[in-house]
């Protein structure tokens, strides 16, 4: 266990969500050079309450981001390493080495020729993502609209308290 990887890991990665659990796994199980985890994507997904796919996934996403090494090794679990600033023979704060290339990392932007954000998301995927956000809150505002027209057409006694408020702020019952 590498406390000193696993903080690099949370001062340094621009990981988030279950792909930051896959690297904080990775650093638990390495050196505190940042090199020598050899578990199997089993045994990762496992630690990290994720699953196998998941994994996978997250260690393409991490690859991409430059903030591991992965070195596959046909018929036996591959070889990882975490390459982040303050880890291995880098000095503190430098920008991390990628052993496998002998450079810095990539880290694409939007508008980058790759059409992936700094996490290795797809620019396109984000754009569809956040229509889909839009859509569902313009039908959640509808249904609010609609159930205060309700309740404010019913005879039957008044509603129940903060209700009519909370619909006008658009928060779902």
């Amino acid at each position: 266990m590498s406390v000193r990887l696993m903080t690099a890991v949370f001062d340094h990665s621009a990981s988030r969500l279950a792909d930051r659990l896959v690297l904080l796994v990775i650093a638990d199980s390495a050196h505190d050079d940042g090199t020598g985890c050899f578990r199997g994507k089993e045994s990762i997904a496992r630690m990290a309450g994720v699953s196998r796919t998941t994994v996978t996934e997250a260690i393409g996403r991490l690859e991409a981001l430059g903030e591991i090494v992965v070195e596959r090794r046909p018929g036996r679990s591959s070889l990882y390493s975490v390459v982040l600033p303050g880890v291995g023979q880098n000095p503190a704060g430098s920008v991390g080495q990628n052993p496998a290339q002998g450079r810095p990392p990539v880290r694409p932007t939007p508008g980058h020729p790759s059409g992936r954000d700094p996490l290795g998301n797809s620019l396109e995927n984000r754009d569809a993502d956040n229509a889909r956000r839009q859509r569902a809150e313009a039908l959640l505002r509808a249904e609010n609209e609609a159930r205060l027209a309700a309740l404010e057409a019913d005879p039957g006694g008044p509603p129940p308290e903060g209700l009519i408020e909370r619909l006008k702020q658009g928060v779902a019952p």
